[in-house]
């Protein structure tokens, strides 16, 4: 059985022609062949205008409840969608993650910073089991680590030291890197004794030895020579204007255990 289009005029079979039930004869007037070049047409003209409907559609519950059920059924199956077609747009997909974190870039920190405050502990755990488990791989992204960033990766090594001796003295509290930076350019990155810039240690006003904290409320910076002249004596060089720092760090510190109790 044949029918005629109404749009190229050709006599087509009935299979070239799309259903339409509000027809008398159940079929649509175009051919599928016209009936698709019409849509590619109409698309490319109302691009916007479809891809808003769809996005608008997409927000519905109904549209949710699909994809979440459609999900649990489908695990393997979407994941493997997911998995090839990461692998098919890789560039595409880092291009458009790179622009979204850029223009939320805000947004995005304040996010990471409560999840990661919310699960620290269980976030410490897994990154120490993925150690253990991955020793190869954590060497190699230490090495990596250490040739992108040499004045770091020093700072870290002397702030794991120091923290074995202030654990092994029983002394309390401790201090970043990042503090320690901070303190640095309240004094100027020179040494509070003799003004040196070079060689800079973080020295405990009150030393270790004698029951002194780990606190950045008793660090001050001094060079090699000064750190070892003062040896395990108690000697405060810092000027007002550094203490004055050092009491708004000791009464920030407060605050956050405070935060801690009510919580």
């Amino acid at each position: 059985m044949d029918k005629q289009c109404s749009r190229c005029g050709q006599v087509k079979p009935v299979e070239e022609f799309g259903k339409r039930p509000k027809n008398k004869d159940g079929l649509m007037g175009w051919c599928k062949a016209c009936y698709q070049v019409w849509h590619r047409e109409w698309y490319q003209n109302n691009k916007e205008k479809v891809r808003q409907k769809s996005r608008n559609y997409a927000k519905t519950e109904k549209r949710q409840e699909y994809l979440k059920k459609y999900r649990e059924e489908n695990k393997e199956r979407t994941r493997e969608y997911h998995k090839q077609y990461y692998e098919e747009n890789k560039k595409k997909h880092l291009e458009q993650g790179k622009q979204r974190y850029y223009e939320n870039r805000d947004e995005i920190l304040a996010k990471q910073r409560a999840s990661r405050k919310g699960r620290q502990k269980e976030r410490n755990e897994a990154l120490k089991d993925w150690a253990r488990r991955n020793p190869e791989k954590r060497r190699k992204q230490k090495e990596r680590y250490k040739k992108r960033h040499p004045e770091r990766h020093r700072l870290l090594d002397c702030e794991y030291s120091r923290k074995r001796r202030a654990i092994k003295a029983e002394a309390d509290g401790f201090y970043t890197v990042e503090q320690w930076l901070e303190l640095l350019e309240v004094c100027n990155n020179r040494c509070l004794k003799c003004g040196a810039v070079e060689n800079l240690e973080a020295d405990h006003v009150k030393p270790l030895s004698r029951g002194g904290s780990d606190w950045i409320t008793n660090i001050q910076p001094l060079c090699r020579p000064c750190n070892c002249e003062k040896h395990a004596h108690t000697a405060d060089y810092r000027t007002p204007h550094i203490k004055q720092w050092t009491e708004a760090q000791r009464k920030r510190r407060a605050r956050e255990a405070r935060e801690v109790e009510t919580e």
